[in-house]
């Protein structure tokens, strides 16, 4: 059995597709996954929380703390920033027309640690600087909706308090910092400063030279000694090198705790809302809840043609992460109202491709990463990114196409005023038949909007819920 008993023997019949997988997820996958979408916000270098769970994790195991913190610290590391998404938007808005969001998102933690750089962001709003000092505690309710533990959510709070007190957002100091927040808000930092920089002996000095000159008062003096034998041990070259290769997903998978459980059912779908809120976030106005709407949507289109309700949860889960690649696009281009430039619009354009990546190492997600790819696609071959002709769109992603679209144009939106009523909508899908839209699907579409079944698929599922960590 699949995730939900795979749907792809119903869903995949017009085309040979990818046989489901009888793997399913764990929540570290999940949680890796989060991580790579946040890592997009802030225009990061692929495997940048990875990176700094892994760097933590090590640290914490030179100083010899116990496997709970050590543990807390790597789902802290994959979670760090993401915070950052709820207040995205806001800090969007305050800074100057010719500055990228991304531009400040991926320096910020040296610029709180006042290191010095090379490159700076022009001169910030005040305002948009006091926005961005909250994302450490905004991120609390978000972990909580992923089952983190409380001691997950006080090292984040407090990754960005230095040891001086002269971090945020409470600017606490010393031993008011939960040791594991002062782990972190050092790999942070030197993570930070380490991928800016090639070469591995060029980026060997550059930590060194940190810790040794820059790091008093700042940070603990303990961690920092733990950190700079790290980095400074015979075997460092090694770890370093594979910290920066693609090596660094399986550091943190023997790092991680071995009590990993593989996900299904309610729960799944409970974390997987959760990441769709990652993408909806993003543009609260128009997005706030788009993903769970598609997943309501393709839910009911997917029981309206008589498939077994168990086998409908793939569909439920694409739904609802189909987005998650928007989190690579600057936030002034998902909120213009103005026609996009070529640059912006292939940015746009890439979104579902980033969505796929994501997930391309996640166990049992085979069809639901195929599905999400392809969520823009179209009939005429018209669409994007692969453009795709006919039935070479799977069914599954010919589905989320056609609700994409519905939610969408019931919806607000920065480039119309107003939204439409369902009864409206449906018209102009219907123009899109046989070109944009699977003719059978337009009329499954309408017979469910008219017949009032779309419903919650977060609540269609029922399985145990799950305490982790």
């Amino acid at each position: 059995m699949s995730l939900f008993a795979n749907l792809s023997s119903v869903l995949m019949t017009e085309q040979a597709g990818p046989i489901a997988s009888t793997a399913t997820p764990t929540l570290l996958d999940m949680l890796i996954m989060a991580s790579k979408a946040v890592d997009l916000l802030e225009g990061r270098k692929p495997r940048h929380a990875l990176r700094v769970a892994v760097l933590a994790h090590a640290i914490a195991h030179k100083m010899e703390l116990p496997d709970r913190e050590t543990s807390a610290l790597i789902y802290a590391g994959l979670l760090h920033d993401v915070g950052l998404v709820q207040t995205a938007s806001n800090v969007a808005a305050y800074l100057r027309v010719d500055t990228v969001e991304k531009q400040v998102f991926s320096l910020h933690p040296l610029l709180n640690a006042r290191v010095p750089l090379m490159q700076k962001p022009d001169d910030l709003d005040p305002q948009a600087w006091e926005l961005l000092t909250a994302h450490p505690q905004q991120a609390a309710s978000w972990l909580e909706s992923v089952y983190m533990s409380k001691d997950v959510a006080d090292i984040v709070a407090c990754h960005h308090e230095l040891y001086d007190g002269s971090g945020y957002p409470l600017g606490i100091s010393r031993d008011a910092i939960p040791l594991g927040g002062r782990i972190l808000a050092l790999a942070d930092v030197l993570e930070s400063l380490m991928e800016t920089i090639s070469g591995l002996e060029s980026r060997k000095d550059a930590a060194q030279e940190f810790l040794e000159r820059h790091t008093s008062g700042k940070f603990d003096p303990l961690v920092v000694s733990a950190c700079l034998n790290l980095v400074s041990e015979p075997d460092s070259n090694l770890f370093l090198r594979r910290l920066y290769s693609l090596e660094v997903e399986k550091m943190l998978e023997a790092a991680a705790p071995k009590r990993n459980i593989p996900l299904s059912g309610e729960t799944l779908l409970n974390v997987c809302k959760a990441l769709g809120q990652l993408s909806d976030n993003l543009t609260p106005r128009y997005t706030a809840d788009h993903s769970r709407r598609v997943a309501e949507v393709a839910f009911a289109m997917a029981r309206n043609i008589e498939i077994p309700m168990e086998q409908c949860g793939e569909l439920a889960v694409a739904g609802l992460l189909h987005d998650l690649g928007n989190l690579g696009v600057p936030i002034t281009v998902l909120m213009t109202s103005r026609t996009l430039k070529d640059q912006e619009w292939e940015q746009v354009q890439a979104h579902p491709h980033l969505t796929e990546e994501m997930m391309r190492n996640v166990p049992g997600f085979e069809n639901i990463a195929l599905w999400s790819a392809e969520h823009h696609e179209k009939l005429n071959a018209t669409g994007y990114p692969a453009r795709k002709r006919g039935y070479a769109i799977s069914l599954g992603g010919r589905i989320l196409a056609i609700c994409d679209t519905y939610v969408a144009l019931t919806s607000p939106r920065p480039y119309r005023s107003g939204m439409y009523e369902p009864m409206d909508a449906l018209p102009i899908i219907g123009q899109g038949r046989h070109r944009h839209f699977d003719n059978r699907l337009v009329s499954v579409l309408r017979e469910a909007v008219l017949n009032d079944t779309v419903c919650s698929a977060v609540e269609s599922v029922s399985q145990d819920r799950i305490q982790f960590l």
